[in-house]
């Protein structure tokens, strides 16, 4: 196997924040990784990446901007 001879890893690569880090994420610590993400209302896994849908759904509750339903009020 020849093939990966050559191969070398990029240096500086950095690990990317999963749910686990997230403030908005509670683990449930079973054996299958899994937690509840009260951002997008769903079980989501520990190892999941935050992606760039995620930090936009996150950065209302972080700065304390309360987003009102239409519906509230009539």
């Amino acid at each position: 196997m020849r093939q990966n001879q050559d191969f070398t890893p990029i240096e500086g690569l950095t690990q990317c924040d999963t749910c686990i880090n997230c403030s908005m994420f509670t683990d449930f610590r079973d054996n299958r990784s899994r937690g509840w993400c009260s951002a997008f209302e769903r079980i989501a896994k520990t190892f999941h990446p935050q992606t760039n849908t995620c930090q936009q759904a996150i950065a209302p509750v972080i700065s304390g901007i309360v987003i009102k339903s239409y519906n509230q009020g009539a």
